[in-house]
C-alpha cells in the first residue's frame, strides 16, 4: 500500500515456498531499509528447523549499525553468517563495531555510497558462494536489475488489486519507450499456491536499458 503496509499480501503457502528456495541458495541478500523496517531473520524455517544461508545486508552508509537496538541478523545465533556489504563512506568506526560483534564486512571502494554489484559478484565467486537470493527491498532489487546483475526472477502474485499509482512497486527506475526495450523472462514456469501465482524464469535484457536516473539517488 502507499502507506507501506504489506503484511501479508501473499498467503502462507507462498511464504512457505519462499523458505524452500531460501534453503537451496547459499546466500540471501536484502537492503538496509528492509533490515530497518522489517527486521527479518533471513533464515529458512522448514518443519520446525531453522537454517541460515549467508545473509548479506547491503548498507553503503552503515545505517543499520547506528541505533542501540541492533537488528536480529547482528545479534542472533546465526550472526556469524551475516555479511554487511558496504563502502568506505560508512565509517571505519562502525566497521570495527560490526567486526567486534562477529559480523563479517565486505567493503568495496566506490566513489558513491552505492556498492558495485560486479565487485560483489566477483567476491562471491572468490568465496565460492555460487548463488545469492536477492529478496528485497524494491530499491535494492531495482538497482540489481539496472546493473543487469539479476539472472533469475521469482515473482509471487496475490489475487489482490490496489489500483493505486502511489502504491509501492516491485521494480522502478527504468523508462522503456518501446516494447523491445523491456526486460523479459525466458524458460518461464508457473505454480499456483492456493490462489497465489508464482512466475519464475531467466531474465533476458535488451541490448541497452533505458534508465530513469532520477529514480536512483544512492543507497
Amino acid at each position: 500500500c502507499r502507506t507501506g503496509e504489506s503484511k501479508w499480501i501473499t498467503n502462507e503457502a507462498s511464504r512457505a515456498d519462499v523458505h524452500q528456495w531460501r534453503r537451496l541458495f547459499p546466500g540471501i541478500a536484502v537492503g538496509a531499509m528492509t533490515i530497518l523496517k522489517d527486521n527479518p531473520r533471513l533464515t529458512a524455517r522448514i518443519a520446525g528447523e531453522e537454517w541460515s544461508p549467508w545473509r548479506f545486508v547491503f548498507d553503503g552508509l552503515l545505517r543499520t549499525v547506528v541505533d542501540k537496538n541492533l537488528p536480529d541478523v547482528f545479534t542472533d545465533k546465526f550472526r556469524d553468517r551475516t555479511i554487511v556489504v558496504t563502502t568506505p563512506h560508512g565509517g571505519l568506526g562502525y566497521v570495527r563495531k560490526l567486526r567486534d560483534m562477529g559480523i563479517k564486512v565486505w567493503a568495496f571502494d566506490s566513489p558513491t555510497k552505492r556498492v558495485s554489484f560486479a565487485d560483489f559478484r566477483k567476491k562471491c565467486a572468490e568465496e565460492r558462494i555460487s548463488g545469492v537470493y536477492v529478496e528485497g527491498g524494491a530499491h535494492l532489487i531495482s538497482e540489481f536489475l539496472r546493473a543487469k546483475q539479476l539472472d533469475y526472477l521469482f515473482a509471487y502474485q496475490a489475487p489482490v488489486l490496489f489500483a493505486d499509482d502511489k502504491a509501492r512497486t516491485i521494480f522502478n527506475g527504468l523508462r522503456p519507450e518501446r516494447l523491445d526495450q523491456a526486460v523479459r523472462l525466458t524458460d518461464v514456469r508457473h505454480q499456483i499456491f492456493e490462489g497465489d501465482v508464482l512466475t519464475r524464469g531467466r531474465l533476458a535484457y535488451p541490448d541497452k536499458l533505458q534508465i530513469d536516473e532520477a529514480a536512483f539517488t544512492g543507497r
